[in-house]
């Protein structure tokens, strides 16, 4: 159920532990790295438990992400112009596509080669009901594309470093990784965002940009930036397990402050990062 792992940038298992956390009823710790400052879990959940989560949609993430469609197209479609400045992409290849919103962003850019891979079965079937789109529930056997798009998938992964290694062969030599990930420097991002059922890394800049270069990738950008939230829909995301972050939702829901809260502070918190690299 659970496993122990050393940290994936440098090999070590010299590590201080910042917290004790639970998930499935089994200890889990999380620790920091005292060689390049990598923050991770150890022991955590093991790969076929982890898969499960996604696979019986455990954290109903089908129903959420279905409810922030609109949000996530205006948070999706900036990114893809950042891109552009980049180079324009004819062909996309998109890692935990769940409910297709960002293929479907793809599509409106006359992108026409579009590709998703998703665990969940129920969002691979929302996805080509909705959107017409065929999404896979594993990576392609071959083929290459000129964006991979990675949006809050890097910290669910097993071992990005061996991920992104892989990745390298889906790529040309003009192709362009997208990654957003939570922020672990920013106070938001470490007050909701550590969830040891799905996050199993929590990256910087600096150790974003490590893991980058350490798999052979370039940084073209790194900055952080902000998704675009509703209170109402925070309501029904993972995050809202957080019992102080439920209580300041609820709180500002009481006092009708929604629309202020989401001007003012829920999109502009800057707790997630956004990477452009090339291989």
């Amino acid at each position: 159920m659970t496993e122990n792992i050393p940290c994936i940038l440098c090999g070590a298992s010299d590590s201080d532990v910042l917290k004790r956390l639970s998930a499935k009823n089994q200890t889990i710790l999380l620790r920091k790295c005292r060689q390049d400052g990598l923050v991770y879990l150890s022991p955590r959940l093991d790969a076929k438990a982890q898969k499960a989560v996604y696979e019986e949609d455990a954290l109903r993430n089908l129903a959420y992400y279905k409810d922030t469609f609109d949000e996530d197209v205006k948070t999706f479609i900036p990114r893809l112009e950042l891109v552009e400045k980049f180079g324009k992409p004819s062909s996309v290849l998109d890692i935990g596509s769940s409910v297709g919103t960002f293929l479907y962003c793809c599509s409106g850019r006359g992108i026409s080669k579009l590709v998703g891979v998703e665990f969940n079965k129920s969002s691979r079937a929302y996805a080509k009901s909705r959107f017409g789109l065929n999404t896979m529930s594993a990576l392609p056997k071959k083929g290459k594309f000129d964006l991979i798009n990675l949006s809050d998938v890097i910290e669910h992964m097993q071992n990005p470093v061996e991920e992104l290694k892989n990745l390298r062969k889906f790529m040309h030599k003009g192709s362009l990784l997208l990654i957003s990930t939570p922020d672990y420097d920013n106070v938001i991002a470490r007050l909701t965002q550590v969830k040891p059922e799905e996050h199993l890394f929590y990256f910087t800049k600096q150790t974003l940009h490590q893991a980058l270069q350490k798999t052979g990738f370039k940084v073209l950008y790194l900055r952080n930036t902000s998704r675009i939230h509703t209170i109402k829909n925070l309501f029904g995301a993972s995050t809202a397990k957080n019992k102080l972050f439920l209580f300041a939702l609820k709180a500002i829901s009481f006092l009708r402050l929604e629309k202020l809260f989401e001007a003012a502070f829920i999109n502009r918190t800057n707790s997630d990062l956004l990477a452009i690299a090339k291989p």
